[in-house]
């Protein structure tokens, strides 16, 4: 409900007077393109609703589609060049995501506990934390169960393709 009080008249002030808050303020998985369309949809002023169900949907999809890229990366690895090499690319194919690259585990996790991401990028070897210790920690915060996580491993691939030992 767009409203949390006790009774209809009350609920009734509530929509004449209040706005809504953001429903992503209550839902903090809910992607932050919802906000615009579903608040635009709730807009107290008549003129300034969205005027049909069609453009509620169009806005809704649009806002599902908008979701499905990263708004939020981190990157930990703490080889410079391969560090830089990512956050140039990610950068280069989202470019309305904010990228966050760290050095180690630990500045990692101080990134985490900032805010939620919409995708980690680890290294498995990397100092303080490694990549699966530092993957425990993450899932073990209550907003990141659904976040994918890549872990990075110089291990495997075609001969000769390993990085250098660090």
């Amino acid at each position: 409900l767009p409203f949390d009080v006790e009774g209809d008249l009350a609920m009734m002030v509530q929509h004449a007077t209040e706005h809504v808050v953001a429903p992503g303020a209550f839902r903090a998985q809910l992607p932050k393109a919802f906000d615009k369309v579903l608040l635009q949809a709730l807009a107290k002023n008549p003129e300034e609703r969205t005027a049909t169900a069609e453009q509620l949907r169009r806005g809704l999809a649009q806002a599902r589609s908008e979701s499905l890229e990263p708004v939020d990366i981190v990157v930990a690895e703490d080889h410079d060049d391969f560090r830089e090499l990512l956050e140039l690319k990610l950068r280069l194919e989202f470019p309305n995501a904010d990228v966050q690259c760290v050095a180690n585990g630990g500045a990692a996790l101080e990134v985490f506990d900032r805010g939620p991401a919409s995708v980690a990028i680890l290294d498995l070897q990397m100092p303080v934390l490694d990549g699966v210790a530092l993957t425990a920690l993450i899932r073990a915060r209550e907003n990141s169960a659904a976040m994918p996580i890549i872990v990075l491993t110089p291990s495997g691939g075609a001969p000769g393709s390993r990085a250098p030992a660090r």
